[in-house]
Protein backbone atom coordinates (compact mmCIF):
# COMPACT_ATOMS: atom_id res chain seq x y z
CA UNK A 1 0.00 0.00 0.00
CA UNK A 2 2.66 2.15 1.00
CA UNK A 3 3.86 2.58 -2.71
CA UNK A 4 5.96 5.95 -2.11
CA UNK A 5 8.55 3.80 0.96
CA UNK A 6 11.21 1.58 -0.94
CA UNK A 7 10.84 -2.36 -0.62
CA UNK A 8 12.14 -3.60 2.34
CA UNK A 9 12.76 -0.75 4.10
CA UNK A 10 10.91 2.10 6.02
CA UNK A 11 12.68 5.20 4.02
CA UNK A 12 10.31 6.93 1.55
CA UNK A 13 11.78 7.21 -1.59
CA UNK A 14 13.75 10.64 -2.83
CA UNK A 15 10.34 11.40 -5.40
CA UNK A 16 8.11 10.96 -2.96
CA UNK A 17 9.59 13.84 -0.40
CA UNK A 18 10.84 16.00 -3.25
CA UNK A 19 6.54 16.11 -4.31
CA UNK A 20 5.81 16.55 -0.60
CA UNK A 21 8.24 19.96 -0.11
CA UNK A 22 7.17 21.12 -3.35
CA UNK A 23 3.30 20.91 -3.06
CA UNK A 24 1.87 24.13 -0.93
CA UNK A 25 -0.97 22.05 0.56
CA UNK A 26 0.83 19.89 2.09
CA UNK A 27 1.43 23.22 4.81
CA UNK A 28 -1.72 22.61 5.96
CA UNK A 29 -2.72 25.52 3.56
CA UNK A 30 -5.22 25.95 0.98
CA UNK A 31 -3.49 27.66 -2.18
CA UNK A 32 -6.23 28.58 -4.93
CA UNK A 33 -5.05 29.60 -8.64
CA UNK A 34 -2.17 27.94 -9.23
CA UNK A 35 -2.68 27.24 -12.71
CA UNK A 36 -4.65 28.80 -15.37
CA UNK A 37 -5.93 27.20 -18.64
CA UNK A 38 -4.75 28.24 -22.03
CA UNK A 39 -6.40 27.64 -25.60
CA UNK A 40 -3.68 26.79 -28.15
CA UNK A 41 -3.68 25.68 -31.34
CA UNK A 42 -3.80 21.82 -31.82
CA UNK A 43 -1.76 22.29 -35.11
CA UNK A 44 -0.36 25.95 -35.76
CA UNK A 45 0.30 24.74 -39.82
CA UNK A 46 -3.93 23.69 -39.79
CA UNK A 47 -5.78 25.73 -37.83
CA UNK A 48 -8.57 23.69 -38.47
CA UNK A 49 -7.86 21.55 -36.12
CA UNK A 50 -8.90 23.84 -33.77
CA UNK A 51 -7.57 24.63 -30.19
CA UNK A 52 -6.79 22.39 -26.67
CA UNK A 53 -6.65 23.09 -23.12
CA UNK A 54 -3.41 23.45 -21.76
CA UNK A 55 -3.16 23.75 -18.03
CA UNK A 56 -0.13 25.82 -17.36
CA UNK A 57 1.48 26.51 -13.46
CA UNK A 58 0.67 30.84 -12.44
CA UNK A 59 3.63 33.03 -11.21
CA UNK A 60 3.31 32.00 -7.43
CA UNK A 61 2.94 35.79 -6.75
CA UNK A 62 -0.46 35.22 -7.92
CA UNK A 63 -1.46 32.22 -5.71
CA UNK A 64 -3.98 32.86 -3.40
CA UNK A 65 -3.29 31.34 -0.22
CA UNK A 66 -5.97 30.61 2.84
CA UNK A 67 -5.97 33.16 5.54
CA UNK A 68 -6.04 30.06 8.19
CA UNK A 69 -4.43 26.27 8.00
CA UNK A 70 -7.11 24.00 6.86
CA UNK A 71 -5.97 20.20 7.43
CA UNK A 72 -2.86 19.25 9.28
CA UNK A 73 0.70 20.08 7.46
CA UNK A 74 3.25 17.48 6.85
CA UNK A 75 5.39 20.44 6.77
CA UNK A 76 5.59 24.40 8.18
CA UNK A 77 5.32 26.87 5.60
CA UNK A 78 8.97 28.39 6.61
CA UNK A 79 10.41 24.95 5.45
CA UNK A 80 8.14 25.02 1.98
CA UNK A 81 9.26 28.69 1.26
CA UNK A 82 13.17 27.76 1.87
CA UNK A 83 12.91 24.73 -0.44
CA UNK A 84 11.02 26.35 -3.00
CA UNK A 85 14.23 29.12 -3.03
CA UNK A 86 16.72 26.27 -3.12
CA UNK A 87 14.92 24.60 -5.88
CA UNK A 88 15.21 27.87 -7.60
CA UNK A 89 18.98 28.65 -6.81
CA UNK A 90 19.28 25.10 -8.31
CA UNK A 91 17.09 25.58 -11.15
CA UNK A 92 19.20 29.22 -11.93
CA UNK A 93 22.23 27.63 -11.56
CA UNK A 94 22.48 24.21 -13.51
CA UNK A 95 23.90 24.12 -16.86
CA UNK A 96 23.26 21.48 -19.00
CA UNK A 97 25.82 20.50 -21.57
CA UNK A 98 24.97 20.12 -25.01
CA UNK A 99 26.34 18.34 -27.32
CA UNK A 100 27.74 20.23 -30.37
CA UNK A 101 27.40 18.00 -33.94
CA UNK A 102 24.39 16.18 -33.20
CA UNK A 103 21.51 16.94 -35.63
CA UNK A 104 18.73 14.56 -36.14
CA UNK A 105 17.14 15.15 -39.98
CA UNK A 106 13.79 14.00 -39.16
CA UNK A 107 13.59 13.95 -35.39
CA UNK A 108 9.65 14.16 -35.03
CA UNK A 109 9.05 12.48 -37.87
CA UNK A 110 9.59 9.09 -37.24
CA UNK A 111 7.03 6.46 -35.29
CA UNK A 112 7.24 2.92 -34.21
CA UNK A 113 4.90 0.83 -36.79
CA UNK A 114 4.36 -1.79 -34.10
CA UNK A 115 2.78 0.76 -31.37
CA UNK A 116 2.19 4.20 -32.81
CA UNK A 117 4.41 6.42 -30.51
CA UNK A 118 6.83 8.84 -31.79
CA UNK A 119 10.63 7.28 -31.93
CA UNK A 120 13.42 9.23 -29.67
CA UNK A 121 16.73 10.27 -31.70
CA UNK A 122 19.83 8.17 -30.23
CA UNK A 123 22.88 8.86 -31.40
CA UNK A 124 25.41 5.42 -31.55
CA UNK A 125 28.85 5.04 -32.88
CA UNK A 126 28.57 8.27 -33.93
CA UNK A 127 26.01 8.09 -35.71
CA UNK A 128 22.46 9.25 -35.71
CA UNK A 129 19.64 6.29 -34.86
CA UNK A 130 15.60 6.33 -33.84
CA UNK A 131 15.23 3.57 -31.27
CA UNK A 132 11.80 3.02 -29.45
CA UNK A 133 11.84 1.15 -26.20
CA UNK A 134 9.07 -0.57 -24.37
CA UNK A 135 9.84 -0.77 -20.59
CA UNK A 136 7.71 -2.94 -17.95
CA UNK A 137 5.54 -0.26 -16.83
CA UNK A 138 4.55 1.12 -20.51
CA UNK A 139 0.86 1.42 -21.30
CA UNK A 140 1.12 0.42 -25.15
CA UNK A 141 0.68 -3.30 -26.56
CA UNK A 142 3.56 -5.13 -26.57
CA UNK A 143 2.45 -8.14 -27.74
CA UNK A 144 5.36 -8.87 -30.75
CA UNK A 145 7.35 -5.58 -29.88
CA UNK A 146 10.69 -5.71 -29.63
CA UNK A 147 12.07 -4.55 -26.34
CA UNK A 148 14.10 -1.82 -28.19
CA UNK A 149 13.10 -1.11 -32.07
CA UNK A 150 16.76 0.82 -33.75
CA UNK A 151 16.54 2.10 -37.14
CA UNK A 152 19.67 4.18 -38.54
CA UNK A 153 19.19 7.62 -40.03
CA UNK A 154 21.11 6.75 -42.94
CA UNK A 155 19.22 3.99 -44.36
CA UNK A 156 15.97 6.14 -44.18
CA UNK A 157 17.39 8.83 -46.00
CA UNK A 158 18.18 7.48 -49.61
CA UNK A 159 14.61 5.74 -50.14
CA UNK A 160 13.16 8.85 -48.54
CA UNK A 161 14.80 11.11 -51.36
CA UNK A 162 14.41 9.03 -53.98
CA UNK A 163 10.69 9.16 -53.07
CA UNK A 164 10.60 12.63 -52.89
CA UNK A 165 12.16 13.14 -55.70
CA UNK A 166 9.72 10.86 -57.92
CA UNK A 167 6.89 12.94 -56.90
CA UNK A 168 7.96 15.57 -59.33
CA UNK A 169 9.61 13.77 -61.77
CA UNK A 170 7.84 13.45 -65.43
CA UNK A 171 6.52 10.16 -64.92
CA UNK A 172 4.49 10.84 -61.52
CA UNK A 173 4.01 14.64 -61.78
CA UNK A 174 0.29 14.50 -63.01
CA UNK A 175 -0.51 11.88 -60.38
CA UNK A 176 0.88 14.19 -57.52
CA UNK A 177 -1.07 17.43 -58.79
CA UNK A 178 -4.38 15.08 -59.02
CA UNK A 179 -3.35 13.86 -55.21
CA UNK A 180 -2.65 17.60 -54.21
CA UNK A 181 -5.72 19.36 -56.02
CA UNK A 182 -7.93 16.64 -53.83
CA UNK A 183 -5.65 17.43 -51.15
CA UNK A 184 -6.67 20.90 -51.64
CA UNK A 185 -11.18 20.40 -51.12
CA UNK A 186 -12.50 21.97 -48.27
CA UNK A 187 -12.56 19.77 -45.38
CA UNK A 188 -16.22 18.18 -44.68
CA UNK A 189 -15.43 18.10 -41.19
CA UNK A 190 -15.47 21.99 -41.16
CA UNK A 191 -19.10 22.22 -40.16
CA UNK A 192 -18.70 19.81 -37.46
CA UNK A 193 -15.26 22.05 -36.18
CA UNK A 194 -17.67 25.21 -36.19
CA UNK A 195 -20.15 23.45 -34.38
CA UNK A 196 -17.95 22.70 -31.37
CA UNK A 197 -16.32 25.75 -31.16
CA UNK A 198 -19.62 27.43 -31.18
CA UNK A 199 -20.56 25.00 -27.88
CA UNK A 200 -17.82 26.38 -26.69
CA UNK A 201 -17.95 30.20 -27.31
CA UNK A 202 -21.21 29.25 -25.18
CA UNK A 203 -19.86 27.55 -22.64
CA UNK A 204 -17.13 30.54 -22.11
CA UNK A 205 -20.30 33.11 -21.80
CA UNK A 206 -21.63 31.38 -18.94
CA UNK A 207 -18.34 31.45 -17.47
CA UNK A 208 -17.85 35.21 -17.59
CA UNK A 209 -21.11 35.49 -16.24
CA UNK A 210 -19.63 33.50 -13.19
CA UNK A 211 -16.97 35.40 -12.99
CA UNK A 212 -18.77 38.50 -13.19
CA UNK A 213 -21.01 37.54 -10.42
CA UNK A 214 -17.89 36.53 -8.58
CA UNK A 215 -16.68 40.51 -8.49
CA UNK A 216 -20.05 41.74 -7.64
CA UNK A 217 -20.30 39.69 -4.50
CA UNK A 218 -16.88 39.31 -3.46
CA UNK A 219 -14.82 42.35 -4.13
CA UNK A 220 -11.38 41.45 -2.20
CA UNK A 221 -11.17 38.41 -5.05
CA UNK A 222 -11.46 40.87 -7.98
CA UNK A 223 -8.17 41.39 -9.17
CA UNK A 224 -7.79 38.21 -9.84
CA UNK A 225 -11.33 37.56 -11.18
CA UNK A 226 -10.18 40.30 -13.43
CA UNK A 227 -7.59 38.32 -14.95
CA UNK A 228 -10.12 35.39 -15.33
CA UNK A 229 -12.27 37.38 -17.21
CA UNK A 230 -9.26 38.85 -19.56
CA UNK A 231 -8.50 35.35 -20.79
CA UNK A 232 -11.67 34.04 -20.85
CA UNK A 233 -12.81 36.80 -23.18
CA UNK A 234 -9.22 36.83 -25.11
CA UNK A 235 -9.93 32.95 -25.75
CA UNK A 236 -13.63 33.75 -26.78
CA UNK A 237 -12.68 36.80 -29.28
CA UNK A 238 -10.10 34.22 -30.94
CA UNK A 239 -12.91 31.85 -31.44
CA UNK A 240 -14.76 34.11 -33.44
CA UNK A 241 -12.52 35.24 -35.91
CA UNK A 242 -11.77 31.59 -36.44
CA UNK A 243 -15.44 31.46 -37.15
CA UNK A 244 -15.22 34.02 -39.37
CA UNK A 245 -12.11 33.02 -41.79
CA UNK A 246 -12.59 30.13 -43.82
CA UNK A 247 -10.80 26.81 -42.60
CA UNK A 248 -10.16 25.41 -45.92
CA UNK A 249 -9.36 26.87 -49.37
CA UNK A 250 -9.66 25.44 -52.59
CA UNK A 251 -6.21 25.34 -55.18
CA UNK A 252 -7.25 26.86 -58.17
CA UNK A 253 -4.76 25.10 -61.36
CA UNK A 254 -2.39 28.15 -61.25
CA UNK A 255 -2.19 27.46 -57.71
CA UNK A 256 -1.31 23.67 -57.71
CA UNK A 257 0.96 24.37 -60.95
CA UNK A 258 2.77 26.82 -59.23
CA UNK A 259 3.11 24.95 -56.01
CA UNK A 260 4.38 21.90 -57.89
CA UNK A 261 7.49 24.06 -59.43
CA UNK A 262 8.33 25.26 -56.36
CA UNK A 263 8.25 21.90 -54.57
CA UNK A 264 9.82 20.26 -57.99
CA UNK A 265 12.59 22.80 -57.08
CA UNK A 266 14.00 21.91 -53.93
CA UNK A 267 13.49 18.16 -54.04
CA UNK A 268 15.54 17.88 -57.06
CA UNK A 269 18.86 18.44 -55.63
CA UNK A 270 17.76 16.84 -52.16
CA UNK A 271 20.18 14.32 -51.57
CA UNK A 272 23.53 16.76 -52.16
CA UNK A 273 21.75 19.10 -49.81
CA UNK A 274 23.09 20.50 -46.45
CA UNK A 275 21.63 18.99 -43.62
CA UNK A 276 19.96 22.44 -42.54
CA UNK A 277 18.20 23.03 -46.11
CA UNK A 278 17.23 19.02 -45.93
CA UNK A 279 15.29 19.02 -42.77
CA UNK A 280 13.86 22.97 -43.96
CA UNK A 281 12.55 20.62 -46.63
CA UNK A 282 11.00 17.52 -44.51
CA UNK A 283 9.49 20.45 -42.81
CA UNK A 284 7.80 22.36 -45.72
CA UNK A 285 6.83 18.80 -47.37
CA UNK A 286 5.33 17.77 -44.12
CA UNK A 287 6.99 14.14 -43.88
CA UNK A 288 5.82 11.40 -41.94
CA UNK A 289 7.61 8.27 -41.45
CA UNK A 290 6.20 4.89 -40.09
CA UNK A 291 9.14 2.63 -38.89
CA UNK A 292 7.86 -1.05 -38.28
CA UNK A 293 10.28 -3.72 -36.93
CA UNK A 294 10.66 -6.03 -39.87
CA UNK A 295 12.33 -3.00 -42.29
CA UNK A 296 8.97 -1.78 -44.02
CA UNK A 297 8.72 1.81 -44.14
CA UNK A 298 5.47 3.72 -44.82
CA UNK A 299 6.38 7.68 -46.20
CA UNK A 300 3.33 10.13 -46.04
CA UNK A 301 4.22 13.80 -47.26
CA UNK A 302 1.42 16.86 -46.12
CA UNK A 303 2.76 20.05 -47.82
CA UNK A 304 2.24 22.65 -45.19
CA UNK A 305 0.40 24.81 -48.44
CA UNK A 306 -2.75 22.02 -48.19
CA UNK A 307 -4.56 20.67 -45.15
CA UNK A 308 -3.62 17.42 -46.35
CA UNK A 309 -1.26 15.91 -48.47
CA UNK A 310 0.16 13.27 -50.57
CA UNK A 311 0.65 9.38 -49.24
CA UNK A 312 3.32 6.99 -50.12
CA UNK A 313 5.42 3.97 -49.26
CA UNK A 314 9.01 3.17 -49.81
Amino acid sequence: RNRHRLTGGAAWQPTAVRAILDNPRYTGYQVWNRQRRDEVLINVHDVGLGYETRMRRNDPTEWIWSNEPSHEPLITRQQYDEVQERFHKNRRTSTRQTKTGRRYLLAGRIRCGQCGRRMEGAWNHDRPYYRCQVHRNDKVDRNGHAATIYVREEALLPGLDEWLGELFDTGHLDDTCRALAQAAQPDPDDQARHDKIRKRITKLDRELDGYRSIVRNEPEAAATVERWIAETTQERRRLETFLGVKASTRLTKDDIKALVASLRDITATLADADPTDKAAVYEEMGIDVTYHQDGQVLVESRPRVVSDGVGGGT
